[in-house]
């Protein structure tokens, strides 16, 4: 322990302070008439009681400080994280006790309990209710609220089954700190049937036929045979019967049912149960198909073949919710109106055929993708009025794509951004292009390594009409780089599928819409969005738009739409699983608009799928971090195992701390007793 000081020269502020506080008390007890009250002794004891009360006052102001060492005991910190799946709800009584025991053996840690499952949430409530179990999210979020350094290890009490998230052997090898794992529930193969999953489309059109792909596993049934049945609203559409060899047994079927109703449609897969069969919940699957009545009509104007058209088509051929045909400007004149969308390639060149022909399509009010290349006239473009302004500098120029962020039109893959990075560039034309400032940029243009905030693709609504542009050629290249990349189409296909959606008008596309979709898992939000046009077709957000959700069971729930930024959305939050329509109401003026529909909240049946435990992972979690993996019935030696931990063991931490003089207590109680003597001494002897 030292004496530390704030100022330099603190040698000579001591002594400074020591030869101020001896003058002073000396010459207050020098003369004549102090003598004469008071003898030698008395003089000597006034002045040493004096001198120490105002030293240690001048010594305190130069704010002086104890320097010192200071040792503190810190317990470790352990988390203790529980599976709150469904799958452990036969379980509950173990677990609940085994979670009672450690609360009362784990007292030499610092404790933190955790529950995960759809999510990780701290000091949640044990209900062994959710949905699905994600074991990568428990470290994700254990990572993002704790130090790594802070944490002396992790419990995780689970049956090892994992249905969502990453795989947790895989984000656990990082880790710095052991992971302790608690196996429960059973993990004996038993006799099952089981639906694994079906697979479906979303949508379909009345009257035609759909497949439907159904897995199916059996577990210790050799030689056995159940009755598989698929029903629509409690009536059976399908039935086989299903032998089953094996005692690890698979099978798919595939089977086609017809669409004989017009929108949203219930089916339920019904595996029938085997003899000596517990888990019968997994015998159950349901899913729903949205059954419209017209296909939407795409119409492709062009001069010719070309392989970006080709990338569009095939996309539209992978849909059953689209038509397509496609004419030449040469051809006679075109009824617009037969169509839901046209795409227009290389339009307009200089051609006289060419120029009335989108002359035509302006004033149809027809939606339409103008296709921007290098056969387009960008004069006689420019002169159309179409929404972009290009004044070409040179012939062309290679632009790679840069997604734009604040892009709201629709949303996005959460992939894209990534994607798009590995896409070769598009031939634009190079120059100054001037959108119109109804557009919204989706991708925007990078010449090498410069960004030149140019627009690639713009999508919007002008005049009431939606349009959009691609202002460029060699599309065909981005399908051909995707599937080199990720070896599918996908991210493209669901791009232009979403582009197309957006352009094309509904047949009852009015001043009021209501944008949702036809089915929301049960554990995700409902999200919708509204909007609401003015007569000259101009977004407006003042009235309130309210909602009224009607489920099968006449079950009512009302909801106001909040307002942002020209629009309306709307979060319900996670709803119960069923069917729902819904009517929209809102007033502008004196019009009162309506807008109806029907969805569909899918339960999660993940859960039920699995009917046994899998103490496999855990054990691959501890044995990559240092951890053990304990079974049921020796769990209560995990106590023991960490005490031995040094990782777990109590922490002593050696502190430097400062301690000012003018913050200790008993140096002020010390002058003032020393103050108050002098003084008491002094009336005592006479003085006054």
């Amino acid at each position: 322990m030292e004496i530390y000081f704030d100022q330099s020269y603190s040698l000579l502020l001591i002594l400074l302070c020591l030869i101020s506080a001896g003058l002073i008390s000396y010459f207050v007890y020098r003369g004549k008439q102090q003598q004469a009250i008071f003898s030698s002794f008395q003089i000597k004891l006034l002045i040493g009681l004096r001198f120490i009360a105002f030293f240690l006052i001048t010594f305190l102001l130069l704010g002086a400080a104890i320097q010192r060492f200071k040792h503190n005991k810190f317990k470790p910190l352990l988390i203790f994280a529980i599976d709150n799946s469904q799958s452990l709800q036969n379980f509950q009584t173990q677990a609940d006790e085994i979670l009672n025991q450690a609360r009362n053996q784990l007292q030499n840690f610092d404790v933190e309990f955790w529950t995960f499952g759809e999510e990780a949430r701290q000091n949640s409530t044990i209900t062994f209710n959710e949905n699905s179990s994600d074991y990568s999210e428990l470290l994700q979020s254990i990572s993002a609220n704790y130090m790594p350094s802070g944490i002396g290890g992790l419990v995780i009490l689970g049956d090892g089954v994992y249905n969502s998230g990453n795989d947790p052997v895989y984000e656990s090898r990082s880790l710095p700190y052991p992971i302790y794992t608690v196996g429960i529930g059973d993990t004996t193969i038993q006799m099952d049937a089981a639906i694994r999953n079906v697979k479906t489309n979303q949508t379909t059109f009345l009257n035609n036929y759909f497949p439907v792909e159904i897995d199916l596993s059996f577990s210790k049934a050799d030689g056995e045979t159940t009755k598989l049945s698929v029903l629509k609203d409690d009536k059976t559409v399908y039935e086989k019967s299903v032998t089953i060899y094996g005692d690890q047994y698979f099978q798919q079927e595939t089977i086609r049912l017809q669409a004989e109703a017009s929108g949203i449609n219930n089916y339920s897969v019904i595996l029938e149960s085997l003899p000596n069969e517990d888990n019968t919940i997994n015998n159950k699957f349901d899913f729903t198909i949205n059954v419209t009545t017209q296909k939407q009509k795409i119409l492709f104007l062009t001069h010719g073949s070309h392989p970006d058209l080709s990338a569009i088509i095939q996309t539209i051929e992978n849909s059953d919710s689209y038509e397509w045909d496609i004419r030449s400007v040469s051809e006679s004149p075109i009824s617009y109106s037969n169509y839901s969308l046209v795409i227009a390639h290389q339009l307009p060149d200089d051609t006289r055929e060419s120029i009335q022909a989108f002359e035509s399509l302006q004033k149809s009010k027809c939606p339409y993708l103008l296709i921007i290349s290098s056969g387009t006239s960008l004069p006689r473009l420019n002169n159309l009025q179409t929404g972009i302004d290009i004044q070409q500098t040179k012939t062309q120029e290679n632009a790679e794509p840069v997604l734009n962020k604040n892009f709201n039109l629709f949303a996005l893959d959460e992939n894209l951004e990534e994607t798009i990075k590995n896409w070769p560039p598009l031939n634009v034309p190079f120059g100054e292009i001037t959108p119109n400032q109804e557009l919204q940029t989706l991708m925007s243009q990078q010449v090498q390594t410069i960004q030149t905030g140019y627009p690639l693709i713009s999508l919007g609504r002008i005049d009431g009409v939606k349009r959009g542009f691609i202002i460029g050629e060699g599309i065909w290249r981005w399908r051909l780089y995707n599937y080199l990349y990720d070896g599918s189409h996908h991210t493209l296909d669901e791009l232009i599928q979403k582009t197309i959606n957006y352009l094309i008008l509904r047949p009852n596309e009015d001043n009021f819409n209501v944008y949702f979709q036809t089915e929301y898992a049960e554990d995700s939000p409902v999200l919708m969005q509204a909007e609401l046009l003015n007569d000259s077709y101009e977004p407006v957000n003042e009235p309130e738009v309210s909602i009224e959700l009607v489920s099968t069971d006449n079950k009512s729930y009302s909801f106001i739409f909040d307002k942002k930024d020209d629009q309306y959305e709307l979060d319900m939050g996670n709803i119960p699983s069923g069917t729902y329509s819904f009517e929209a109401k809102t007033i502008l003026g004196e019009n009162e608009y309506t807008e109806t529909g029907t969805f569909l909240v899918t339960k999660l049946q993940i859960e039920q799928a699995v009917s046994s435990a899998n103490f496999q992972p855990l054990y691959q979690m501890s044995a990559n971090t240092g951890g053990k993996f304990f079974d049921m019935e020796n769990w209560d030696k995990l106590n023991d195992t960490l005490t031995e931990n040094e990782q777990l063991k109590e922490q002593k931490v050696k502190q430097l701390a400062y301690q000012k003089f003018i913050s200790i207590k008993w140096l002020f109680f010390l002058i003032l007793i020393v103050m108050s003597l002098e003084w008491f001494l002094r009336k005592f002897w006479g003085s006054y």
